[in-house]
């Protein structure tokens, strides 16, 4: 069986500007991967290629085998996609949007569609016009889940959505992930991937920096340090070589602790603290460390491709 995504040497540029440099990925059947990346890096730009809203300078994209040009009719009809902009006949009622959707699709399984505005609270009967960011994309949801699509394609789904309605797009997705459903799922959301992915890939500036299991990015011998105390600690960050204390308005000392923890437990002894908390970063936090390592990596790397003779 092939896979559910695959991406070979995909390039693509707008003018002379790139937006994915030989972007390679592959995704498989019944994977709920997550795709991250800083606004612009290309996570919406790959989703629009797969679906052949934009074909690439170069390279292929593949859904199911099919290929995302020559094939694009049939990979839109396995597939449910939501972008993180929404945009409708403002003079249309959601509920005729939705019904039109269907019959675009020849789809009747009213049921599904009724389940579906039931479980979002979708107003059926208000024009789309007058609808907040929030209620719209609760429309588009229903409109990309009804046909209980094989794969689905989801560009910040959460963005504009109340706290309940997240919740219950992401009991959904995980209950339809369970059935097989594979879920390509774009977010800035660093809890949401944490939560609800067991992959991801990280993309910055049109070039995927590594695919790897959530848990391993975030797993690490780094520990996040909450402290109060009233004391000097400059002595102790200078030993520990820390440079980076977050002070806060409740008078805690946050850093990050990269090492033999026992060592930096030994050394607080000698200090009085009112408080101290010890956790494992979070994915975000791993994120950051993650981009500065490289950003460091590509730095050094330029500084000696730069460097005259004998003084790199």
């Amino acid at each position: 069986m092939p896979a559910v995504i695959e991406i070979t040497n995909l390039y693509k540029s707008f003018g002379k500007v790139p937006a994915l440099i030989d972007e390679n990925l592959t995704v498989e059947e019944g994977e709920f991967f997550g795709f991250i990346g800083p606004n612009g890096s290309g996570k919406s730009t790959t989703i629009r290629l797969l679906l052949n809203y934009y074909r690439p300078t170069r390279g292929t994209a593949k859904v199911y085998g099919l290929d995302s040009v020559r094939d694009s009719i049939k990979i839109r009809s396995l597939t449910g996609y939501v972008p993180s902009e929404v945009d409708f006949y403002g003079d249309m009622k959601a509920g005729e949007l939705i019904r039109y959707a269907a019959k675009l699709r020849r789809w009747r399984a009213k049921q599904k569609m009724e389940e579906l505005c039931d479980l979002f609270e979708v107003d059926t009967e208000q024009y789309m016009g007058k609808m907040s960011l929030g209620n719209r994309k609760k429309v588009l949801l229903v409109m990309s889940l009804m046909h209980s699509p094989r794969l689905l394609l989801l560009d910040e789904p959460t963005l504009g959505l109340d706290s309940l309605t997240k919740r219950r797009l992401k009991d959904y997705l995980i209950t339809e992930n369970e059935r097989g459903t594979t879920i390509f799922f774009c977010s800035h959301d660093m809890a949401e991937v944490q939560e609800l992915c067991g992959r991801m890939g990280i993309i910055r500036n049109g070039t995927i920096l590594e695919v790897a299991d959530v848990n391993a990015i975030s797993a690490s011998d780094c520990r996040r340090i909450s402290l109060k105390t009233e004391e000097d600690m400059t002595p102790l960050f200078s030993l520990f070589h820390i440079g980076v204390i977050q002070h806060t308005m409740d008078d805690y000392l946050h850093f990050s602790y990269t090492g033999d923890i026992n060592l930096l437990l030994q050394a607080l002894q000698n200090y009085r603290l009112d408080d101290l908390q010890i956790s494992l970063p979070s994915l975000e936090d791993a994120m950051v460390r993650y981009y500065e390592k490289k950003l460091d990596k590509e730095d050094k790397e330029f500084e000696r491709a730069n460097s005259p003779a004998g003084f790199a």
